[in-house]
């Protein structure tokens, strides 16, 4: 692992200080290996291992005891956490962890679609957390990552001990997420495909109607400026975040028949949900899903609008979101001993 300072456009090997800079705060740098085992298409067992790339912000705060770390899922799926980096600086004096997900960024890309599932992201993660020695952490996921960072947790959650009487209680090994934030992430994939295609299906017939003809570009940027990213351009952490985009594992198509389960069992952590005010994805995927989902299971749920946001207010409104996060984690920061 290394020390370097975070670039827009740069590898961590390659600086150039006449790129803009996304972040000034010094970041760790280092890689994982993460098993496979699967059938590929011809049938045959295939076993190996990939290279996982990480990053730790603030590494010297990993085992702070007031500020604990904060973990960071993208979305995409198969967009690297590039597009996340703002949360850097608007969540002060805390370490941040973020890493790409295999098959995108400067983690390795296996060309097998057989070697990705949402429950070998769930098993990377494991392994994340083990290597980096996290006991105690808070979760922050994105779009899509929210079905990662969920049954992470179900996981954990069903795993949780139970009482002679047969009632679930906390489960205290570590690592231990003491509460979680998912923001812009919908419950159930089908439905959220659903949406985005009649969006789409809907622009480019006012686009037919109205200039003669389809431009994918143009269908493109309307999406963006409308319900994905709000800014008068398209920031530089998004453009990076796109030119490392993934090849094969991507999008929702490769979970299209996702729904979030409740668990069987056990205590999931606090929740705080985050949808932007003109987000594509509904307040009924958002807020009632997820509600609905951990109901049963956790007591402590939230529910924020981020007003003027979209699907992006890291890029979009960083101090709204940071004021919320911030706010969020410090009271579960205070509840640990």
């Amino acid at each position: 692992m290394k020390s370097t300072y975070l670039h827009s456009t740069s590898l961590p090997h390659c600086r150039d200080a006449s790129m803009p800079q996304i972040t000034s705060v010094p970041c760790r740098d280092g890689y994982i290996q993460v098993p496979r085992s699967y059938r590929n298409s011809s049938g045959k067992e295939v076993t190996s291992k990939y290279s996982l790339s990480y990053r730790v912000f603030r590494p010297n705060a990993i085992l702070s005891k007031t500020h604990y770390p904060m973990i960071v899922i993208h979305g995409g799926l198969g967009l690297p956490c590039d597009y996340l980096l703002p949360i850097v600086d608007i969540m002060p004096y805390r370490c941040i962890i973020m890493y790409d997900q295999l098959g995108c960024g400067r983690s390795e890309s296996p060309s097998d679609i057989h070697a990705y599932s949402i429950e070998n992201s769930v098993q990377d993660l494991k392994k994340l957390l083990e290597e980096l020695k996290v006991d105690r952490f808070h979760l922050f996921a994105h779009s899509a990552g929210t079905c990662i960072a969920y049954e992470y947790l179900k996981n954990k959650c069903e795993s949780s001990r139970q009482s002679s009487h047969g009632v679930s209680l906390p489960v205290l090994e570590v690592p231990m997420c003491l509460s979680t934030v998912f923001s812009s992430g919908s419950y159930h994939i089908k439905l959220a495909r659903e949406l985005t295609s009649v969006m789409e299906k809907n622009i480019k017939h006012d686009m037919l109607l109205e200039q003669g003809n389809v431009d994918p570009s143009q269908v493109a940027e309307i999406i963006r400026t409308r319900c994905m990213c709000r800014t008068p351009s398209t920031p530089i952490q998004l453009k990076t975040a796109y030119s490392k985009a993934g090849k094969v594992w991507k999008g929702l198509d490769v979970i299209k028949d996702y729904v979030a389960e409740s668990p069987l069992s056990g205590v999931l952590p606090p929740l705080l949900l985050l949808r932007g005010e003109f987000d594509f994805i509904t307040s009924e995927l958002v807020f009632q899903g997820w509600s609905n989902v951990f109901c049963g299971h956790q007591a402590d749920i939230e529910w924020v609008t981020l007003k003027g946001c979209s699907h992006m207010p890291m890029l979009e409104d960083p101090t709204l979101l940071g004021r919320e996060l911030d706010a969020f984690y410090r009271k579960y920061d205070a509840t640990t001993g």
